[in-house]
C-alpha cells in the first residue's frame, strides 16, 4: 500500500484499503517517500510509513497499490516510487490506482496507451 498522503485526504483512500487488506491476512506495509514518517489526514487520522520507495523493488512485492486524495501528486515527484512502478509494470505485477491516483503521472506507461 503506497500512501503519501497529505492533508487534506479522505481516509477511505488509504486506511480503509490497507485496514482490508490486512483483514484478509495479506502482509500489507505502508510505503512512501520516506520511511517512518507519519502523515496526516484530512479527519485527524494518521498513516504510519513504514518503508521507503526508493529502498524497495519490484521483487519485494506481489502488488502495489496507490491511494488517491493529494498523495499521488506529491508522490509523482519521488524516484524512488517512479523506479519502482516502473519495475513492477516491467514485471507484469499488479498495480491498483484508487480514486485521482488514476489520472496521475504515476501511471506506467504501458496503461496510459504509450510512453
Amino acid at each position: 500500500m503506497c500512501a503519501g498522503w497529505r492533508t487534506p485526504a479522505e481516509p477511505c483512500e488509504a486506511l480503509y484499503p490497507l485496514y482490508r487488506l490486512r483483514e484478509t491476512g495479506a502482509a500489507v506495509e505502508a510505503i512512501g517517500s520516506k520511511a517512518a514518517t507519519t502523515l496526516p489526514g484530512k479527519r485527524g487520522d494518521e498513516i504510519e510509513i513504514e518503508r521507503a520507495a526508493g529502498d524497495l523493488s519490484a521483487g519485494d512485492l506481489d502488488l502495489l497499490v496507490i491511494a488517491g486524495g493529494y498523495g499521488p501528486d506529491k508522490l509523482r515527484m519521488d524516484d524512488g516510487l517512479l523506479g519502482l512502478v516502473r519495475e513492477l509494470d516491467e514485471q507484469g505485477k499488479p498495480i491498483a490506482f484508487i480514486a485521482a491516483a488514476a489520472g496521475s503521472r504515476l501511471r506506467p506507461a504501458s496503461s496510459r496507451g504509450g510512453a
